[in-house]
């Protein structure tokens, strides 16, 4: 279809399908913009849209691809995965962006302060840095007691400290071999 758009309207399923038997190829759905390009030009969205409880129409979700940066040879893009939040306004709640050297692509998670981000595993951080917020505290919570060992080696032969609450009482505990701290 060229300029229009394709419909299916069924009452009980409708699905586009993507097939190859082709042993070295792949299925490819492709969102393309041929018009000079711009920084912040949108180049493709899929949204997900439904009936609330009143009957109105509302998009709950959205995957955008825009255009970063369009300087020729410094192209950087950017996709959004947004959601509609409390009052329907379709929200950014993870996005992806390129920047402005090879190999790096910057992720922000949440929308927001109050936003909560839960990860069901172990965190593992690659860079050197677990920032705060600029002017206010960094607070590390749990349900439980909180123990947390910082081993410059990972094999916990260079222990630094030990924060240990778990029985309700506050220490910490510094490496003999760097130091002595106590706080009973």
């Amino acid at each position: 279809v060229n300029g229009g758009s394709i419909s299916c309207i069924n009452s009980t399923n409708s699905t586009l399908s993507l097939a190859t038997s082709h042993a070295s190829n792949v299925p490819y759905f492709s969102f393309q913009r041929t018009a000079t390009g711009a920084s912040g030009d949108d180049l493709g969205i899929m949204s997900f849209v439904g009936d609330d409880d009143g009957g109105g129409f509302h998009t709950y979700g959205r995957i955008l691809g825009e255009i970063a940066t369009a300087d020729a040879g410094a192209e950087t893009g950017k996709l959004s995965l947004q959601v509609a939040e409390y009052d329907g306004t379709v929200t950014t709640g993870l996005q992806l962006e390129g920047q402005d050297q090879d190999g790096e692509v910057d992720v922000t998670i949440g929308a927001g302060a109050a936003s909560t981000t839960t990860i069901a595993g172990d965190l593992q951080v690659s860079g050197g840095d677990i920032l705060g917020p600029t002017d206010g505290d960094l607070n590390i919570k749990s349900d439980g007691g909180i123990f947390l060992t910082l081993d410059t080696d990972d094999d916990e032969s260079n222990q630094y400290f030990t924060i240990d609450d778990s029985a309700g009482s506050n220490s910490m505990v510094f490496d003999p071999g760097r130091g002595a701290l106590s706080i009973e």
